[in-house]
């Protein structure tokens, strides 16, 4: 999770949408959650291979580009790969995910987490489709009425 040790200037994620309260910053080091960190390493995007990126955009996962850590620069590029989605990469760095409250934004991350090793693994059979925009057009449209939903008081 973003701390104050690393530096205020990335504290522009928790502005990005008037919907964050939380945002995550990681970078995965166990062995069957590094598949992210290893996307950022080669600065690669997730492409919609599958549905469940429609949780943190409408057609990809961005990784944004290198940056020292706790620079303005960073939390520029940072920012700028959010437009529009509640969750990057980071080039060299990791993943954040936003979300409305720290479940959700830990819950994103760990599904941006999933859907890496899912690319990277499909990946090693050749390069793996990408559902069209209609396709994630159809999924975002569902997912507005699709699942559990709080109550509203």
């Amino acid at each position: 999770m973003c701390s104050a040790s690393r530096g205020p200037r990335r504290n522009g994620a928790y502005t990005a949408t008037s919907c964050t309260n939380a945002a995550m910053c990681m970078r995965s080091c166990i062995p069957i959650r590094c598949a992210a960190t290893a996307l950022a390493i080669h600065g690669r995007e997730i492409p919609a291979v599958h549905y469940m990126v429609a949780a943190a955009s409408d057609n990809s996962i961005r990784c944004a580009p290198y940056a020292v850590f706790g620079s303005q620069a960073l939390s520029d590029n940072a920012l700028s790969a959010l437009e529009e989605r509640r969750a990057c990469l980071l080039a060299h760095h990791g993943v954040i995910a936003l979300g409305a409250d720290l479940a959700r934004a830990l819950w994103l991350a760990h599904e941006v987490e999933v859907l890496a090793k899912q690319y990277l693994l499909a990946s090693q059979l050749g390069t793996p489709p990408v559902l069209s925009k209609e396709q994630m057009d159809e999924v975002l449209e569902k997912f507005k009425s699709y699942g559990r939903r709080n109550k509203q008081s």
